[in-house]
């Protein structure tokens, strides 16, 4: 079931299998988790203890997600350049 919490990926647990690989993922690995907390609250907006989203979450909270997701993308794009082949 992929509504499941126990099926849910979580990006520091990406960053952790991505480190056997690369081990430069370590620092990715510590940013992860602050989009971890923004899915599950869009994905499951009944389980925000302060209410729904529109009333838990304010511009600056989706501007600093979305930075924080391109810096994820950007770092993730230019280690998969450098790999062979």
């Amino acid at each position: 079931d992929p509504l499941d919490p126990a099926n849910i990926v979580c990006n520091a647990d990406l960053c952790e299998d991505a480190m056997a690989v690369e081990p430069s993922f370590d620092f990715m690995k510590s940013i992860g988790p602050l989009l971890d907390k923004h899915y599950m609250g869009a994905r499951y907006p009944g389980g925000l203890p302060g209410g729904v989203p529109a009333d838990v979450y304010e511009e600056y909270d989706s501007e600093r997600a979305l930075e924080i997701a391109r810096d994820i993308n950007q770092f993730a794009r230019e280690r998969i350049d450098q790999l062979p082949g």
